[in-house]
């Protein structure tokens, strides 16, 4: 399954909404199946820049500052999507969830990261 998380501030960028939602990808792409195959792909959609953060470290895919049409993209290769942090709309979540109901592709928000 193609998750698509986004989360305007993430890592390196520091704080607690970061980390959590760092956490929480992280944990989440390393769910196997029986077999041993990734259950989840998880897509990390931020406007954090990466300074000296090596994303090619990282269990997950993170694309950072993708713009509309790479948004567009993301998104409809997405099965889900996860608006967590910051619990306010940007433009740019504002776009993906737009994006997402006009693709039917199922999305949920939470004030939460």
């Amino acid at each position: 399954m193609n998750l698509l998380i986004y989360s305007h501030y993430f890592s390196p960028s520091g704080g607690g909404g970061e980390s959590i939602v760092q956490s929480l990808a992280s944990g989440i792409a390393e769910f196997r199946t029986l077999n041993g195959d990734r259950e989840f792909n998880v897509t990390v959609v931020t406007e954090t820049r990466a300074g000296c953060y090596d994303d090619a470290k990282s269990p997950l895919r993170v694309a950072r500052r993708a713009g509309v049409i790479g948004l567009w993209q993301l998104v409809r290769a997405s099965d889900v999507i996860s608006r967590g942090w910051p619990g306010i709309f940007t433009h740019v979540s504002g776009c993906a969830v737009t994006q997402a109901i006009r693709c039917r592709t199922p999305w949920l928000s939470s004030n939460l990261p």
